[in-house]
């Protein structure tokens, strides 16, 4: 079957293998651009030891977790050493997977089959064996990950033997395992990794796993069989290592802040000073994610006024007390996501806050859409969307308008994600409630624009489209907002109830009784999706006040 595998079956084949993988988890996807790296100069003693281990063909242990807590530059890390490698005249890394809870890069049945994909590409012995599976079983990736993980990684790299003889280091790199979605997945991905490493200890594949430190994790590498396979490397805060590193990240930025804003400054005079750097630097405590978030607020071009945003950030510092930081390390950063937040202007804050619900809210339905999609499914223009997030620029990776229709909008730092999603931010807290109902308020207004009751129909061609796109096709564009709109109030419904929504239901039943197959959306989506959408909402009305007049239409 294998040697029947021609070019034009190969391609078919890996094109189906690629939809299964978690897209934009490889290390130099488009997807994440630009990715975290380290500032240059720094994280060398951790690199230096990385390196080391994978280098060292007598390693005992085959599994290396790099822990800290968030914000020390685990990510950074872990791309830096994958774009180290790349640049390699012997390069060993053969898979990279960067999970990332904000941008739903985080479903474990598609682990195996990403990884898979990747050394795929890059062994052609592997490719064809992988092939040749797909070729006899093309469910292959829809099969559990115990399974995906059997045929894809152990029968291969195990009892095959794969690469073997031709490579004595493959480097498997997994970051944010703890946003891999589920504390079970996650345990159970770690446990058939170890497994392998002691059933075939002379395989070449060896993975390095970064993490944060979570209270489950730490019992699971604690345990068997992933003690006696892992080495451990922790980072932690306030490290001599990083807090010298924060300290050359921070002057090389003042530097480069100098340079921008030259208006700014006296050509005499000191910025910052020795206090104000010497007082930054301290409360960083080693935590990336803080020094790259005040550098970001002080050099945003939307207050242009680097001295001024400085003073901004140091008084969140000073209002920043002992007890506080002693209870949650992370809270001068809360402090200053606090005050970038306090500084959106109240005429603008009600759409930054609709944003923020879809884009950044825990259950937000907007993220890993393409940005210019998504702000018309919110019905936002382009002056209006670019308005509202003026201020989240230290935050939030904005995509240009030339390319919104290939980017998404996302955040920086996971810790504003889970800052925005916890009670303890207070008034800008993302409530989950407050998220369902703005999302079902975004789907009826979509299925209401394409509702004309007076005519008793529904068409897609009526939805507004509230920022045109060059090279974008508006009819298509309507045909998959009608679609969202539709499965999205479906699922709603069918998870959640409309008790105490202010949506009009007689006008939801009359959108449905309207709605015939064919329309030009639903022959796009096919009949099944129709099917589908109709056999939902009947059997979610049942018990509703649509009752009545819905099951008499049907």
């Amino acid at each position: 079957m294998i040697g029947n595998i021609n070019q034009s079956n190969e391609a078919f084949l890996m094109d189906t293998l690629g939809k299964h993988t978690l897209q934009g988890a490889e290390f130099n996807s488009s997807e994440r651009y630009p990715p975290p790296t380290c500032h240059p100069g720094t994280r060398v003693d951790l690199s230096d030891r990385i390196w080391r281990w994978v280098n060292n063909t007598t390693r005992e242990k085959r599994i290396l977790w790099l822990h800290g807590p968030a914000g020390v530059g685990k990510s950074a890390t872990m791309q830096t050493v994958a774009e180290e490698d790349s640049d390699s005249q012997s390069p060993v890394l053969g898979a990279t997977l960067f999970f990332s809870r904000p941008s739903k890069r985080d479903d474990p049945q598609r682990v195996f089959v990403t990884i898979a994909y990747q050394l795929a590409v890059k062994y052609p012995e592997y490719r064809q064996h992988v092939l040749g599976m797909l070729t006899v079983d093309p469910k292959l990736p829809t099969k559990s990950m115990k399974e995906q993980f059997k045929r894809l990684i152990a029968q291969p790299f195990g009892h095959m033997e794969l690469l073997k003889s031709h490579y004595d280091t493959v480097v498997i790199v997994i970051d944010g395992l703890d946003e891999c979605k589920g504390e079970q997945a996650q345990r159970d991905l770690m446990l058939l990794i170890a497994k392998f490493n002691l059933d075939f200890p002379s395989s070449p594949l060896i993975w390095i796993i970064a993490s944060r430190p979570e209270s489950h994790l730490q019992v699971l590498f604690s345990s068997e069989p992933l003690q006696s396979t892992h080495l451990d490397v922790d980072i932690p805060i306030d490290s001599d290592e990083a807090c010298r590193d924060v300290e050359l990240f921070l002057r090389d930025r003042f530097t480069e802040i100098r340079q921008k804003f030259p208006s700014s400054f006296l050509l005499t005079q000191e910025w910052p000073r020795e206090s104000q750097f010497t007082k930054l630097s301290m409360s960083s405590s080693g935590l990336f994610v803080f020094a790259s978030t005040a550098i970001r607020f002080i050099e945003d071009e939307g207050y242009n006024n680097p001295v001024m945003q400085l003073e901004k950030v140091l008084a969140v510092i000073d209002s920043t007390t002992p007890v506080e930081l002693s209870v949650h390390p992370l809270a001068s950063l809360d402090g200053l996501y606090a005050s970038i937040l306090s500084a959106i202007p109240a005429d603008v804050y009600e759409s930054t806050n609709e944003i923020l619900l879809q884009f950044v809210g825990e259950s937000g339905i907007l993220k890993g859409w393409d940005f210019s999609e998504a702000c018309n499914f919110l019905g936002f223009s382009q002056p209006r969307i670019f308005s509202s997030i003026s201020k989240l620029h230290s935050v939030l990776k904005v995509p240009r308008p030339d390319n919104a229709l290939l980017r998404e909008l996302m955040v920086y730092h996971a810790s504003f994600t889970d800052y925005l999603n916890s009670p303890r931010s207070g008034s800008f807290f993302l409530d989950p409630s407050q998220i369902r109902l703005h999302a079902l308020s975004l789907s009826v207004r979509v299925m209401r624009e394409a509702h004309c009751e007076a005519e008793s129909n529904v068409r897609a061609s009526r939805i507004l489209i509230s920022w045109p796109s060059r090279g974008q096709d508006p009819q298509d564009l309507q045909r998959r907002m009608a679609a969202e709109a539709i499965q999205l109030f479906n699922n709603l419904y069918e998870a959640h109830g409309y008790e105490g929504s202010p949506v009009d239901l007689k006008l939801i039943s009359a959108f449905f009784r309207d709605l015939e197959f064919p329309t030009a959306f639903l022959e796009t989506c096919g009949r099944s999706f129709y099917v589908l959408i109709l056999n939902s909402f009947l059997k979610t009305v049942r018990s509703s006040p649509l009752r009545g007049i819905v099951l008499v239409t049907y």
